[in-house]
C-alpha cells in the first residue's frame, strides 16, 4: 500500500509539472480493470480526470483509443466526449465532463420521457461518431469490407479456442465461417467508422436534463461501418451479457426501436455520405452484434453456441473446407498439434448423405 501511495505521489508531481500548477487534491474516482482513475483538483481551481494504466498492455490499448478520441474531438469540438489534455505511457489527463454514470438502464425506474430524452442524446452522439471524417483513413485496406473483417475476427476466435479449452469447441468457430454470408448486410462497402468498444451504462454520463457525455474510449477502434453501427450494450438484449441493476427477464426492444427512429430522423440531415447507410444497418444489427460479441466474450460465446450452433449437425465437408481456407491464410499453424487433432477428428466423422435420384418403384 505504501508503494502504491508513493507511486501516486510521484505521478501527481509529474502531473503538476505538465499542468503548470500544484495538485491540491486527488480523489479515487473509479478503479477499472485496466486503469486507476482519479479526480484531481489544482491550485488554479481546475478539475481534471487522471487515468493511470495498471500495466503496459493497458497503456498500449489506451494509447490507440486516445489517438482516436483526440482526432474525433478535434474534428467535432462540441461532441460530448472528453478532451485529452495530456497523454503518455505513464498517465493521461482528460477533461472532466458534467453528469454521473447511468449505472443501470431499468425501465421500471425510468419514465418513457426520460428514456426518450437520453436516447435522443445518445442517438445524436452515435451518428456523429459513426459519420466522423476524422477516422476516414485509419483502417487497413485489406480489411475494409465487413466480410473480410469478420473472417479475420472469426479466425482470431478459432485460434483462441485451439489454445484455450474455456473458449469451447474449435469446430464451432469453423462453423461460424459458414455462417458469415448470413451476417452480411445489404451494404458491405469499404466505408469505415469509429466504434467505442465498451458502450455500457457506466460509460454514459447524464444529468437531470439528459446526456452529458460518453467516457472511457480506451478500446475505441476503427472497423467497417457494419461492425460499428450497433445498439448500446445496455439495450441490445445480447444473450450472455450482464446488465447491471436490471432483472434478468427485462428486455429493451422498445428502446431499440426508439433509438432507430431517432437515428433515422437525424440521418436525413447528415452531410456525410455514411449517414444514409446508418439507419438500415442499425435496424438489422441484432444478429451481427450477437455473432461478433460471441467471438470475444466467453459467456456470450457459450450462449451463442447453445442457441445457434449446438442444434446444428456438423457438416464434415464444409468443416474441412473451412479448415483448409484457414490454414491457407495462417500457414504458421499447419503443424500445430491442435490443428492436426482437429483434422483427424473431422476425418473420422461420417460422410454427408449423397443426394441423388430416388430409385424407380416398380409398377
Amino acid at each position: 500500500m505504501v508503494g502504491h501511495m508513493d507511486s501516486l505521489k510521484l505521478q501527481l508531481e509529474e502531473v503538476s509539472v505538465v499542468l503548470g500548477t500544484k495538485i491540491v487534491n486527488a480523489t479515487r474516482f473509479e478503479q477499472g480493470l485496466s486503469h486507476d482513475v482519479y479526480m484531481i483538483s489544482t491550485e488554479a481551481a481546475d478539475t481534471y480526470i487522471l487515468r493511470i494504466p495498471k500495466d503496459k498492455t493497458a497503456a498500449s490499448i489506451a494509447k490507440t483509443g486516445t489517438v482516436l478520441l483526440t482526432a474525433l474531438k478535434r474534428g467535432q469540438p462540441t461532441l460530448q466526449i472528453p478532451s485529452v489534455i495530456y497523454e503518455s505511457d505513464q498517465f493521461s489527463i482528460l477533461q472532466l465532463l458534467d453528469g454521473e454514470p447511468l449505472k443501470s438502464w431499468n425501465n421500471l425506474d425510468m419514465s418513457v420521457h426520460r428514456r426518450e430524452t437520453l436516447l435522443e442524446g445518445i442517438g445524436k452522439l452515435l451518428l456523429d461518431v459513426w459519420t466522423a471524417a476524422a477516422v476516414a483513413d485509419a483502417s487497413p485496406p485489406d480489411l475494409c469490407t465487413y466480410r473480410a473483417w469478420l473472417v479475420n475476427e472469426v479466425d482470431k476466435g478459432f485460434r483462441r479456442s485451439l489454445a484455450r479449452s474455456d473458449w469451447g469447441d474449435p469446430v464451432h468457430f469453423l462453423h461460424r465461417r459458414t455462417i458469415i454470408p448470413q451476417m452480411l448486410p445489404e451494404y458491405d462497402g469499404t466505408m469505415i467508422a469509429l466504434k467505442h468498444g465498451d458502450l455500457n451504462v457506466w460509460n454514459v454520463l447524464a444529468d437531470g436534463k439528459g446526456l452529458t457525455g460518453v467516457i472511457d474510449w480506451d478500446t475505441a477502434h476503427t472497423v467497417p461501418l457494419a461492425a460499428a453501427v450497433q445498439h448500446p450494450l445496455f439495450i441490445a438484449d445480447i444473450p450472455g451479457w450482464l446488465n447491471d441493476g436490471v432483472p434478468p427477464d427485462m428486455t429493451f426492444e422498445d428502446d431499440r426501436v426508439m433509438l432507430e427512429s431517432i437515428v433515422h430522423r437525424l440521418s436525413t440531415t447528415s452531410p456525410s455520405p455514411i449517414g444514409k447507410e446508418v439507419p438500415a444497418l442499425l435496424r438489422t444489427s441484432g444478429e451481427r452484434q450477437f455473432f461478433e460479441m460471441s467471438l470475444r466474450n466467453k459467456q456470450i460465446n457459450a450462449e451463442y453456441t447453445r442457441e445457434k450452433l449446438v442444434p446444428s449437425s456438423i457438416d464434415k465437408t464444409m468443416a474441412l473446407q473451412n479448415l483448409a481456407e484457414f490454414l491457407e491464410s495462417n500457414p504458421d499453424l499447419q503443424k500445430d498439434p491442435g490443428i492436426q487433432q482437429l483434422e483427424t477428428r473431422l476425418l473420422c466423422l461420417p460422410d454427408p448423405p449423397t443426394i441423388g435420384r430416388a430409385p424407380r418403384v416398380a409398377a
